[in-house]
């Protein structure tokens, strides 16, 4: 050992560690080099026996004593030496901001910090309490924090269970009858059960720790200071009291003060144990005043009483007995009450009484009673048998009342019942509501004929049935739970089940229940009616949220489509000349040619998109939707595939549909390949047209459409593929909503075509099920005028060529920018502009256009309004209107449009119809 480490020396096992570990690795470096201030730290650290660490350098390398390794357990001794954020990983977030507070200069502490240990070979729950304290460096700056540790497993333990005590404690006096508290030194209430808080107008915890004279009030207080004196003093006191009452009043209390001692003997303070015997001072006032109280009432009392001795003989009868019967005053005692009954009642009164007298019990009997006059009444005789209290029999105390009013009036009473009861039964039996009394057991005991009609059964055997044979079995649970309701003995005031009719139809019942002993009662009403007339609110309501939650959708689609259809016009003009021009290889062609092909794909979902939102341009005009139907059925065909059979029912001579042809042709297409995905073993696909009423489809059915009463023409699209559930069939017609899987179909097939219906002014239907095929329906308005010929296309040899100026006007840049290189293309000169106020300005100054190209919706003037304001000028200046979106709201039926985005061609097409070509 060299003198540079003998810091080391006396350090018990740890220091034996330090020298013999290799240092060549660890953050900290050999303890040769470690500086002056670390050392003096690990010599202090190693001569401690309390638990202590040094965590020291830029990574906290890791030093401790002998006396912190069992804190370390199983972690000891490799911990020595390494990165303390390693050794304490699972508790690093709880002492990381100690450990910042020690290394930016200030000590900290963790207090009963929870540490897993390993003792005896068990894992054990232990305590600890850290201190943590800045270690600074020659320089002065900190350069690592120095922790000792003191085991606080045992404090915890103590505080826990000194809690668990003080609980059981408050659970077991808060059930005590009586008042418990204690009081201290100083006369503060330290501890109170729960009875307090029956006598005071506050909590407990309002109350803990206030003096016994601010809680019980001055008065109070200055009778029992004494008491209190005496029990502070070291001596019992027990004494009786009236104390205040939160709900008013005083009570009368029995009280105890016992002293508590501590070690040395000195009087720490005193429990209280208070006891109200109230209810005990009352009882023996009463008994005192009861006998005297029984003779002044006896004696005045409007009744007839009487007193027995424990043999019968009666022992008293008051005055009211003897002016009653008009016996002479103490002729009625004994059994001599007797000669005053009714000869036909005295044998039924006198073995009544002597039977009850023989076995002490409380009797009442009613007979005749001869009154002073001699006429007979009906009187009742009460009796309760008296005890003293140590059980011993005495006799009767009772009363004698007439009740000859009150038996006339019961037996008035019983008629009046029979004839309520006959009344009732008239009810029972013409009643429509279903009566019955039925047993738990699940049998009916009686029933009305309501039953009858009801269900179609007769009486008898609906007698013979169980009543659960009769439930619907979806209904058995609800039922079963019932039942357990009314076992309980409550009453249901509503409760519905179904129940099966003769002629195997299900009716629904609302009953009313009360149980009553082994049976309960039921009334129910067939409420069937009600309840197809709700479903069929509730199918109404659900129709309108679905509309609502689509025109929500549809106006979100709409304007996103045409935000990308500006987006998409540039793109194709852009690739349309590039295509034209030639431009580059065979590669870059092919590239040019990918592209536009993938961005008519985008505007196809555009364009489906916009059918769905009903925004789609429409050119709407009569068409023999037959004959559409059969011009299409090649190409359906060939798209469906050889293994499904095309039929096609397209009879001639219907009128014609008001709808585009060409969006018309879309959705038929789209309806094709739905229906050839939907039989993916082949199958059969029916295109049928018919002339159809709308209000001939019944109510309430799957296919009604949604439409005003009138003609129409329905295009049906049929196939026998696997059908769709409930679920799916409600949310078929939503956007993007696909069964085909992901990257096999955009989920905007339907929505167009049910968007391009509604946008006609017709509905979309659809009737699926799993198993059944699907038939969807587009149900078109009529045209006023005959279906026209099919329209000739414009060739690329009819594009103008012009040396005019056009005026092309478009908020747009990139859009604006891809027109301008077509009209020029054409031989245009364009003038742009990017607002119709610009192109107001243009014109203003001296631009005299041959040609005005604009888009529509614009910040400020729409298109149509620039239209109107430069023919007010120029009535013949052709003009083309180019939108995203069929933005109709101004704009004239007869000017002319084109959708975004296009191409050369069809921009071309458009200005063939507003500008001739020039010859040559």
């Amino acid at each position: 050992m060299t003198d540079d480490l003998l810091f080391l020396d006396g350090g018990g096992t740890a220091s034996e560690l330090i020298r013999a570990r290799d240092w060549s690795t660890s953050p900290l470096g050999a303890p040769k080099g470690w500086p002056q201030s670390l050392r003096s730290v690990v010599g202090l650290m190693l001569s401690s026996n309390f638990p202590m660490f040094v965590a020291w350098g830029p990574e906290l390398g890791f030093l401790y004593n002998d006396a912190y390794s069992p804190i370390l357990g199983g972690k000891h001794p490799a911990a020595l030496g390494n990165r303390f954020q390693d050794i304490w990983s699972e508790i690093w977030p709880d002492i990381l901001p100690l450990i910042e507070t020690a290394m930016a200069g200030q000590a900290s502490y963790r207090e009963n910090l929870p540490l897993t240990m390993r003792r005896n070979g068990y894992d054990e729950q232990t305590y600890f309490t850290f201190s943590y304290s800045p270690v600074r460096d020659e320089t002065g700056a900190v350069a690592g924090m120095f922790c000792s540790a003191i085991e606080t497993t045992a404090h915890v333990a103590a505080e826990t269970a000194l809690a668990e005590r003080e609980q059981e404690l408050q659970a077991l006096t808060d059930n005590l009858p009586v008042l418990l508290s204690y009081v201290d030194a100083d006369r503060r209430y330290r501890f109170m059960n729960r009875p307090y808080e029956t006598w005071f107008p506050h909590p407990r915890s309002a109350l803990l720790g206030r003096r016994v004279a601010d809680v019980i009030g001055a008065e109070a207080y200055a009778l029992v200071a004494p008491h209190i004196d005496r029990a502070l003093a070291g001596q019992t006191a027990a004494f009786e009291q009236l104390l205040p009452y939160k709900e008013g009043g005083h009570r009368h209390v029995e009280v105890e003060y016992v002293p508590r001692f501590g070690d040395t003997g000195q009087v720490l303070g005193f429990y209280a144990m208070v006891l109200d015997v109230t209810a005990r001072k009352t009882a023996e006032a009463a008994l005192r005043e009861s006998d005297a109280r029984f003779r002044l009432m006896a004696d005045h009392a409007p009744v007839k009483m009487w007193v027995t001795d424990p043999s019968g003989h009666c022992t008293y009868l008051n005055a009211r007995w003897y002016e009653y019967t008009g016996q002479t005053p103490g002729a009625g005692e004994g059994f001599g009450w007797l000669d005053c009954v009714h000869p036909e009642d005295r044998p039924i009164a006198e073995a009544a009484f002597l039977e009850a007298n023989a076995e002490q019990r409380n009797y009442q009997i009613d007979f005749r009673v001869r009154r002073a006059d001699g006429v007979y009444r009906w009187c009742l005789d009460t009796a309760a048998a008296r005890f003293t209290e140590a059980g011993d029999y005495l006799g009767y105390i009772g009363s004698v009342v007439d009740i000859d009013d009150r038996k006339t009036a019961a037996q008035a009473l019983e008629r009046r019942v029979a004839e309520q009861t006959a009344e009732r039964n008239r009810v029972w039996e013409m009643s429509r509501d279903l009566f019955a009394i039925i047993g738990f057991d699940g049998r009916m005991k009686a029933i009305n004929p309501a039953w009858e009609t009801t269900l179609g059964h007769d009486t008898a055997e609906l007698l013979a049935m169980d009543i659960s044979q009769q439930v619907h079995p979806d209904d058995h649970p609800a039922v079963e739970a019932m039942m357990q309701t009314l076992l309980r003995g409550e009453a249901i005031s509503r409760f519905e089940d179904r129940l099966l009719h003769a002629d195997g139809s299900w009716r629904w019942i609302s009953w009313t229940l009360v149980p009553e002993g082994e049976v309960f009662y039921a009334v129910g009403r067939d409420v069937t009616a009600e309840r197809e007339a709700a479903a069929e609110l509730e199918q109404a309501q659900e129709a309108l949220r679905q509309s609502q939650k689509m025109e929500a959708m549809g106006q979100l689609t709409g304007g996103v489509a045409h935000d990308f259809n500006n987006l998409l016009t540039p793109i194709v003009g852009s690739l349309d000349m590039l295509q034209r021009q030639g431009l580059g290889g065979q590669r870059e062609q092919r590239l040019i040619a990918g592209a536009l092909q993938s961005a008519d794909r985008a505007r196809t979902l555009v364009q489906r998109l916009l059918a769905f939102a009903r925004r789609q341009p429409l050119q709407s005009t009569a068409v023999d939707v037959s004959r559409l139907v059969a011009g299409m059925a090649e190409l359906v065909a060939s798209t469906s595939g050889p293994q499904v059979r095309l039929v096609v029912e397209a009879p001639e001579g219907l009128p014609a549909a008001l709808a585009d042809p060409n969006q018309l042709e879309m959705a038929l297409l789209n309806l094709g390949v739905n229906a050839r995905d939907a039989m993916p073993g082949g199958g059969t696909l029916t295109i049928s047209v018919a002339l159809e009423q709308a209000d001939a489809v019944p109510a309430g059915a799957a296919h009604r459409p949604p439409l005003r009463p009138g003609a129409y023409i329905r295009l049906t699209v049929a196939d026998t593929g696997v059908g769709m559930d409930e679920a799916t069939r409600r949310r078929a017609i939503e956007p993007f909503f696909s069964t085909k899987g992901i990257g096999k179909g955009t989920g905007l097939g339907l929505s167009m075509v049910h968007g391009l219906a509604s946008q006609l002014g017709g509905a979309l239907t659809l009737d699926s099920a799993p198993g059944q095929g699907t038939s969807v329906a587009l149900w078109l308005p009529l045209s006023a005028a005959p279906a026209q010929g099919a329209v000739a296309g414009v060739s690329r040899a009819s594009m103008p060529r012009s040396r005019g100026v056009a005026l092309l006007v478009d908020d747009e840049d990139l859009v604006r920018a891809s027109t301008a290189d077509m009209l020029a293309e054409f031989g245009y000169r364009v003038v742009e502009a990017a607002s119709a106020e610009a192109a107001l300005a243009l014109v203003a100054e001296g631009l005299d256009p041959d040609l005005l190209v604009t888009d529509h919706l614009m910040p400020g003037m729409t298109g149509a309004d620039l239209v109107r304001a430069l023919r007010a000028a120029a009535p013949a200046l052709p003009a083309l209107i180019v939108s995203g979106y069929a933005e109709v709201e101004g704009l004239p039926a007869d000017l002319p449009r084109l959708t975004k985005p296009f191409r050369s061609a069809e921009l071309a097409a458009s200005l063939a119809s507003l500008v001739p070509a020039e010859p040559g």
